[in-house]
Formats: structure tokens, C-alpha cells, sequence
């Protein structure tokens, strides 16, 4: 008997080794009072827990938390962050009024203590910095008065950077250190994410990583396909310093993508860094997931989707059948206002009328959405080409099975509608056509 109490004794205090108590007080909390413990992740707050007031008026939270940011929340408008660490097994936190943020008094936490004198202090300097640039807008540009205020401006934010590098380099493993140290601005690209500590995975608990991405992706990137690719090549460089982070920042540009665009910058990031490669475990939302299933279904070796649509003589046609009939067949999507799809037309007819490729077809699929705008420039003596549209321009079912986000786009088919190339251009398809014509 006693070996059974002894074992449940260490199984109690085993399970509780480790845990973190957060006692809460709200001056005047009426009964019933409802506060949340939300945790934050790349900068969005989810609720964990909850509970309502004890008998003695007060709060309390209990449990295992990883190093992070968290949130006490009454309700919209109305809650608080706070820093639950391992570190720290009791934290007390007072409240003299309901509104939270400006009523908080830290009784038991050294690190929340430090996390609110920091607060304060960032809301001072932008306090002044916003009553600075009152003062200046009512001055001539140039002016004594204007430099002068400029002066000021300048002071600030060199007293804040310079508040941010000391604190770093007394407190350099500090997880509060570590986030408030990425407000300093860096001009140079290169040095961009200097501050930003991808190898530290306690960061995801915090908007710091997100804040940071979106910042080089605004301000560091060449609006172009080119550009973003490059942004992001660049970014999952830096993020592959440690693997939760890689799958993190790579999730959340997904998700940025797919929500916002451009999608052919989806395209990249699922071509290159999902596709195929060890993230396939990781979870998407379920919009995020419909797409990767069908950018899954559209890789080299697997047979497309049947479509039909009529050609340019009104005639009903599905693309099994079309590419049944050549042992190579150039899926070309285009439209008729796409200077680039009809500079390409007249090099594909160059590439096709030689001897070795006359057995090849060409399907160009237009996403137009006016009948005329898609005939006039067909030709009458392209044997070797197949025109058709749905004239539903970017709404065109093909274009949403293929995954179109761009003109022109190609896939090369065999006989039996199975993908074996998805070339970009049309010097990528000359080299892939002599590639498997030999």
C-alpha cells in the first residue's frame, strides 16, 4: 500500500513539474467575469484557455507553455500581452481598473516586468515622435523651425536604436531581447535580417518572423515575377537555419500568396519548395490545401484532366482525344491582348514547320472572352494547331484546372494526355521538344 501511495505521489508531482501558474486580479471584476489566455503565433493571437473569477475575486491559469507571446483578453479592444517562459513558474499580474493595458501592474514575473517597462518606454518615444511631427508639419520646409524639428525626429530614433543595440548586447538570449531588437531599421539588404533570429524557433510565438518578412517583401523587393522569386529564395535561405522555423516562414508565404497574390509567385513556391519535398506533412488551411492538391495532380508523369471546349469552328472537342492522335502535344495557353503570347505564336510556327516535327500538335487554348477578338488573328493554314476557348477569359475552367496564372503558359502531352514537360518559355520548349522528338 504504501509503494502504491509513493508511486501516485511522484506520478502527481511528475505531472505537475514544470507547469506554470499565472494568477491574475482585476480590481472590481464583476462575477462571472470571463478572461481569456490566448497564445501568439506569427503575430495572431488563438485562445488556449479560459476561466472565470474564483471565489476570491481572482484568476488563474495552469498549465505547460512554451517560451512566447501570449494575451489575458476580456474582449476586443480590451486585452494585454504578456511572456509565459519555462523559466518562470509563477507569475502574478494585478489589474486596478477593467481597461487592462492601461491598469497593468506586474507583481510576481522579472520577465514581464522588463516586457512593460520596455512598453512604456517604446510608447513614450512614439509619443514624442508623434507630437514632433504635429509640431513640424506647421513649418516651412527647410525652414530653422523645420530643421530643427527634423533634429529632434532624428534624436529619437537614434536614442531608441541605440536603447535597442545596448539592451541587446547585455541581454543577447533574451527571448524579449530577441523580438524588440528587430525594430531597429536597416537599410542594406544584404544586413536586412541582421537582428531577425530564424534559428531560434521560440520567435514563432511571436510576430516577429511575419513582421519581418512582409517588411523585406515590401520594401526590399523588385515588383516583378523575377523579383519575388528571388525575395523568397532569399528568405527560406535564411529561414533554413532551423527546420520549425523553415516550415513556419514557408507556410506563411503560401498562405500570403494564395490570399493575396501574385499567384505565379504560389506557383514558384509550390514548384520548388513543396512539390515533392519533406514538407508534405505540414497543415494548410483548407483553401490553401484545394490548391496544392491540384498543383499535385499537374506534376510531370501524371495524366490531366479531360476538358472540353469548341474550336474555332464551333465544333465541341476534348483534349484526350486531341492529343490521341500525335505522340507530342504543346498544351499553349494564351490570349488574344497578350503581346507576349503573339510575339510566340509566330516562333512556334518557325519551330513546328521543321521535317522532324510536322507529327506534332499544337492545342493553343485562348482566354478570351470576346469571339471575334479570339478569331481574328487565327490563321486558316496552321493544320498543325487546334484552337479553342470557353470565352471566359481567367474564369475558363481549364484555366483553373491547369493552374493558369499567367500568358503565355505551356505544358508538353503525350498521346495518352500525360505530362512529361512543363517548359517556361518557348526556348525551354524548343530544347524540350528536341529532348524527347529524338
Amino acid at each position: 500500500m504504501r509503494i502504491i501511495t509513493w508511486i501516485l505521489f511522484l506520478f502527481i508531482n511528475l505531472s505537475l513539474f514544470g507547469q506554470t501558474q499565472i494568477i491574475v486580479e482585476i480590481n472590481n471584476a464583476p462575477d462571472s467575469t470571463l478572461l481569456y489566455l490566448q497564445e501568439n503565433i506569427g503575430g495572431q493571437y488563438k485562445t488556449i484557455d479560459s476561466c472565470f473569477t474564483n471565489s476570491k475575486g481572482k484568476f488563474k491559469f495552469e498549465g505547460t507553455f512554451q517560451t512566447g507571446y501570449y494575451s489575458l483578453f476580456l474582449e476586443p479592444e480590451n486585452w494585454v500581452q504578456i511572456i509565459l517562459s519555462s523559466e518562470e513558474k509563477t507569475i502574478k499580474i494585478d489589474f486596478s481598473g477593467t481597461q487592462l493595458r492601461n491598469h497593468i501592474e506586474v507583481k510576481k514575473s522579472k520577465t514581464n516586468i522588463e516586457l512593460w517597462t520596455f512598453i512604456r518606454f517604446r510608447n513614450l518615444i512614439k509619443s514624442k515622435l508623434s507630437e514632433n511631427s504635429i509640431e513640424k508639419s506647421y513649418s516651412i520646409k527647410d525652414s530653422p523651425e523645420y530643421i530643427h524639428f527634423q533634429n529632434i525626429e532624428d534624436s529619437l530614433k537614434l536614442g531608441y536604436h541605440l536603447f535597442l543595440l545596448e539592451t541587446y548586447k547585455d541581454h543577447p538570449n533574451s527571448f524579449l531581447t530577441k523580438t524588440i531588437i528587430s525594430d531597429i531599421e536597416i537599410d542594406d539588404k544584404e544586413d536586412f535580417f541582421k537582428y531577425t533570429f530564424f534559428e531560434d524557433s521560440e520567435l514563432i510565438r511571436s510576430g516577429v518572423l511575419t513582421h519581418q518578412v512582409m517588411k523585406y517583401l515590401q520594401f526590399k523587393t523588385d515588383y516583378t515575377e523575377a523579383g519575388f522569386s528571388q525575395s523568397v529564395d532569399e528568405i527560406l535561405e535564411q529561414a533554413a537555419a532551423n527546420q520549425e522555423v523553415y516550415e513556419f516562414v514557408l507556410n506563411y508565404l503560401l498562405e500570403l500568396f494564395n490570399e493575396v497574390g501574385p499567384d505565379v509567385v504560389l506557383d514558384y513556391l509550390v514548384e520548388h519548395y513543396v512539390i515533392g519535398d519533406a514538407c508534405s506533412d505540414m497543415s494548410y488551411s483548407d483553401a490553401l490545401n484545394a490548391k496544392l492538391n491540384a498543383y499535385k495532380k499537374l506534376q510531370i508523369g501524371n495524366k490531366v484532366a479531360n476538358v472540353s471546349m469548341f474550336n474555332h469552328e464551333g465544333i465541341m472537342m476534348n483534349l484526350h482525344d486531341l492529343c490521341s492522335f500525335s505522340s507530342i502535344n504543346i498544351l499553349f495557353f494564351g490570349s488574344s491582348d497578350c503581346h507576349f503570347c503573339q510575339e510566340s505564336i509566330p516562333k512556334l510556327k518557325t519551330l513546328l514547320s521543321k521535317e522532324d516535327y510536322m507529327n506534332i500538335k499544337i492545342i493553343y487554348i485562348s482566354l478570351d472572352t470576346d469571339a471575334q477578338a479570339w478569331l481574328s488573328p487565327i490563321p486558316k493554314d496552321a493544320e498543325q494547331w487546334e484552337y479553342l476557348s470557353e470565352l471566359k477569359g481567367w474564369d475558363s475552367k481549364s484555366a483553373e484546372i491547369f493552374q493558369v496564372h499567367k500568358t503565355p503558359s505551356y505544358y508538353l502531352l503525350d498521346s495518352k494526355s500525360t505530362i512529361i514537360s512543363k517548359p517556361q518559355n518557348v526556348e525551354e520548349l524548343s530544347e524540350d521538344l528536341n529532348f524527347f522528338n529524338n
